[in-house]
C-alpha cells in the first residue's frame, strides 16, 4: 500500500493484522469491516458457545483487598487434580474479593484462564467432540438398556445399531465395551458424563441437534424458517441456555446491518456486553475495538463479496480438475470468460 498509495476504500476482514497493515500502509483511507465476516465471526463463537454449554456468568465486580493469608503458587501440571487445586485456589481469592489482576500476580496463572475461572462455579471437563453416528457413545442408552438386560455379544449388539445407523466398525464397538467388561462393580462405567450438557434431540431425526445446527438456526429469522426448523428453533430456545436470548441479538444485529441503522450500534453493544451469553460478550469488546470499521461496514455500500466470489468461483474450477488436467486445461476454461465485460467493483 505504501508503494501503491491512493487507496481511499479499504474493505477487510476483521483479523487484527489487516487492520494494523491498512493503518500503516493508507492510514488516509477508510476501513471498512466485512458484513459477510462480520456475521461468520459471531455465528462461530455461538457455535463454540452451544457445544460448551456454559453455564450463567457473574456479574458482579469484585473490588481490590488484600487476603488475609498468601497461598503459595501452584505447581504447574497438566493432570486433573493439579487443576482442580488451582481452581480452588483461584475460587477461594475471587470470594474473598481478590481482583483478577491480583489473582494472576499471586498464582502465576495466565490472565485469560483466571478470567474463566472466575465466572464459573465448577471446573468443566475437557472438551469433547459432538458425538455422532460413527461413535458407539453416540448409542449410549441403547447399549446400556441392553447390557442390564444381560445382551453383551459383540455381534448382537452391533447388528441392533446397525439398524439404528450406526456406521462404526466392530472393533470400536468392541473396544468401547471392553471398560464394560473390566469392571464388575459397575455395569456401565463408560457412561457419558456429559450427555446432560448436550444439545436436545432433534424430535424428527432423533439424534442430537449439534452446536453447528444450533449456530446456524440462531442466525435466521423466525420468518424464513420451515416447519421443522421452527420445530427445531422451540426446542432449542426451551432447553438451551441463552439460546432465546442471542436468537434476538442475532437478528437485531442482521437488521442494523442490512438497514443501515448506526443509531442502533451502541444500544446492541452495550445490550450483548451485559448478555449471559459469553460469546456476545466477546463479540460486544471486538467491536468496540474495531469501532470505525463497524460503522462504515453499517453505512457504507463497499464488501468484498466481488472479491470473495471469484476466488471461490477460481478455486471450485481448480478442484474440480485436481489430477486430471494442467495449465492448458485451465486456460482454456477461463478463456471464455474474457468475452463478458469486467465487473463493477
Amino acid at each position: 500500500m505504501k508503494a501503491h498509495p491512493g487507496a481511499e476504500i479499504i474493505c477487510r476482514d476483521r483479523h487484527g493484522l489487516y487492520a494494523q497493515g491498512a493503518r500503516e500502509g493508507a492510514p488516509q483511507a477508510r476501513q471498512v469491516a466485512d458484513r459477510f465476516r462480520l456475521l461468520q465471526n459471531l455465528r462461530e463463537l455461538l457455535e463454540k458457545e452451544f457445544s460448551q454449554q456454559r453455564g450463567p456468568t457473574r456479574r458482579d465486580r469484585m473490588p481490590t483487598t488484600v487476603p488475609e493469608q498468601q497461598p503459595s503458587p501452584p505447581v504447574p501440571s497438566s493432570n486433573r487434580s493439579a487443576l482442580e487445586e488451582q481452581f480452588s485456589i483461584v475460587r477461594r481469592l475471587h470470594h474473598r474479593r481478590v481482583s483478577v489482576a491480583d489473582i494472576v500476580r499471586q498464582t502465576g496463572l495466565s490472565r485469560r484462564r483466571v478470567d474463566k475461572w472466575v465466572r464459573l462455579e465448577t471446573l468443566p471437563e475437557r472438551n469433547r467432540m459432538q458425538l455422532g453416528p460413527c461413535s458407539p457413545g453416540f448409542y449410549y442408552r441403547h447399549l446400556s438398556q441392553r447390557w442390564a438386560e444381560n445382551v453383551t455379544g459383540i455381534r448382537q449388539l452391533l447388528s441392533e445399531i446397525q439398524n439404528l445407523g450406526f456406521t462404526g466398525s466392530r472393533p470400536r464397538l468392541a473396544d468401547y465395551l471392553s471398560a464394560w467388561r473390566s469392571d464388575k462393580g459397575n455395569a456401565c462405567p463408560n457412561a457419558v458424563t456429559v450427555m446432560s450438557e448436550m444439545l436436545p434431540t432433534d424430535p424428527v431425526t432423533g439424534r442430537r441437534i449439534s452446536s453447528l445446527t444450533a449456530s446456524a438456526l440462531c442466525v435466521k429469522p423466525s420468518a424464513t424458517l420451515n416447519t421443522h426448523q421452527a420445530q427445531v428453533m422451540h426446542i432449542l430456545k426451551q432447553k438451551v441456555y441463552g439460546f432465546a436470548e442471542a436468537h434476538h441479538l442475532l437478528v437485531r444485529f442482521q437488521t442494523m446491518l442490512r438497514y443501515g441503522h448506526l443509531h442502533h450500534l451502541s444500544q446492541w453493544i452495550a445490550a450483548a456486553a451485559k448478555s449471559e451469553v459469553y460469546a456476545l460478550q466477546r463479540f460486544a469488546k471486538a467491536l468496540k475495538r474495531d469501532g470505525d470499521a463497524i460503522r462504515n461496514a453499517i453505512v457504507e455500500p463497499w464488501s468484498s463479496g466481488q472479491v470473495e466470489g471469484q476466488i471461490n468461483r477460481l478455486k471450485t474450477i481448480k478442484r474440480s480438475m485436481y489430477g486430471r488436467g494442467g495449465i492448458g486445461l485451465l486456460r482454456a476454461r477461463l478463456l471464455p470468460l474474457s468475452q463478458f465485460s469486467e465487473p463493477q467493483i
